[in-house]
């Protein structure tokens, strides 16, 4: 939102005249703030998505010890919900039925009303607490306006939903991370948020806004249709994240899906995943065993039900695909420790891996390896945006071009000053640059954009 700001004032905008408009359109979704699918309605994983969506559709708020009483602050003040506090503050230790409040979202009016009572000890430290309240756009207008009061933009108009007037101008855009960092949030953290978005706007791209579940759940069926990849009718799609009791799969459809994606995108889509014993939701598993950093996985877990899928290397280097689902009431406990020893078995078998004993990883490797790469001067007139990974004294060769050309990306080898400059690009535009940059941070932390 400072950025927005600041671009605004970057434009010369001193006074805005009329109201703020916001615009909802593009997803056609219901209008309930949780999808309500357990008795945790409050919580992050219960998200339901919107077009305008802000902070993950999460208000955060504290209650804060202050002059003998417990006071209740909201880390983005305005109107998007009201407060209703009723903590008693008493002597004695801060445990027990004193150490934390209880907390209820009243969704009775238009302004939701967050009901904090009970007991608390005047011991108590600050409490913090993120819970699904209002309207995530309700909690953008009120974040933006108070934005623009601090920048010093004169603004007295009001919140309106509606499509944007035909015929307005275009002052500022703003992009998101790329794609492809989208979908690794999304698999390693589970994110049912994410998972919902994505599934929505695949729907809008292919068969136009505004998006609904049908369009998504058509959409996404006619990509895997496209490679063969669904048992056709024992798969079925309900609403693109992992809560739901009516999405089925089977595990032969699982291991065609991921057959094909690591065949179309390799190491780039494993690392997507949760790395055993590293990060994602099996960071705390297999940390010390021999399956750390050899397993990419996502994991799925609800009650009487208890997934994983993705790969495993074994210490012979073969890459095999890996699809465990569990069903029933004891499926939660006694499927992790299904998938424990058949992953740690899988470590050490020689057999053959994905492609009939071809290693697919040195294979996806061998085949970028034959693309063709160039070291020139500069010769076009008109400057281009790249990202520049590195400044040599030499022809640099091994693992740095292969690192790059595994992430998916096409690098020039640029001759200047005696030096050869590994650059990656060209893009036209400086956010594409941006985005590029973004997804080499973590491999090559000096890198940075510039201009050839």
């Amino acid at each position: 939102i400072p950025r927005i700001v600041a671009a605004l004032k970057a434009r010369g905008v001193r006074k805005i005249k009329g109201n703020i408009v916001i615009d909802r359109s593009y997803f056609t979704v219901p209008k309930r703030d949780s999808s309500h699918f357990d008795k945790n309605i409050y919580s992050a994983y219960n998200a339901m998505p919107d077009a305008l969506m802000f902070n993950q559709h999460l208000s955060k708020f504290s209650i804060v010890p202050r002059n003998g009483k417990h006071q209740v602050q909201k880390s983005i003040p305005g109107n998007s919900y009201r407060v209703a506090n009723t903590i008693r503050s008493v002597s004695g230790s801060c445990s027990g039925s004193r150490s934390w409040p209880s907390i209820h979202v009243d969704h009775g009016s238009n302004t939701p009303v967050l009901r904090v009572s009970g007991t608390l000890s005047r011991h108590c430290r600050k409490r913090s607490f993120t819970y699904i309240i209002t309207k995530p756009y309700k909690e953008f207008y009120e974040a933006l306006r108070g934005e623009i009061k601090r920048s010093g933009i004169a603004y007295s108009g009001r919140m309106k939903v509606s499509r944007v007037p035909a015929g307005a101008k275009l002052l500022y855009t703003h992009y998101s991370a790329p794609l492809e960092k989208i979908i690794s949030i999304t698999a390693k953290k589970s994110n049912n948020l994410f998972a919902r978005h994505l599934l929505l706007t695949l729907g809008a791209k292919i068969y136009g806004a505004p998006a609904n579940l049908d369009k998504g759940r058509r959409a996404v069926r006619q990509i895997l249709n496209r490679y063969r990849l669904l048992d056709t009718p024992r798969c079925h799609i309900d609403n693109g994240c992992g809560l739901s009791r009516v999405s089925k799969i089977t595990a032969r459809s699982m291991a065609r899906v991921l057959d094909h994606a690591y065949k179309s995108y390799g190491k780039r889509w494993m690392q997507t995943l949760s790395i055993a014993g590293v990060d994602g939701t099996i960071k705390k598993r297999f940390r010390y065993t021999a399956v750390k950093n050899r397993a990419w996985m996502k994991t799925g877990t609800l009650n009487n039900a208890k997934n994983i899928a993705g790969y495993v290397k074994s210490k012979s280097g073969k890459l095999y695909t890996v699809v465990i689902l569990t069903n029933g009431r004891r499926a939660r406990w006694q499927g992790a420790s299904l998938e424990k020893g058949i992953i740690k078995w899988l470590i050490g078998y020689r057999g053959s891996g994905v492609g009939g004993g071809v290693d697919p990883m040195r294979a996806a490797l061998e085949q970028k390896d034959k693309k063709i790469w160039e070291y020139s001067e500069p010769i076009s007139t008109a400057r281009k945006y790249y990202v520049q990974v590195g400044s040599f004294d030499a022809i640099p060769k091994g693992n740095l071009l292969t690192e790059l050309l595994n992430m998916g990306l096409t690098y020039r080898i640029i001759r200047s000053d005696n030096h050869f400059k590994v650059v990656v690009g060209p893009y036209s535009e400086h956010f594409q640059a941006d985005n590029a940059l973004w997804k080499l941070k973590d491999e090559f932390p000096g890198a940075y954009v510039t201009q050839f």
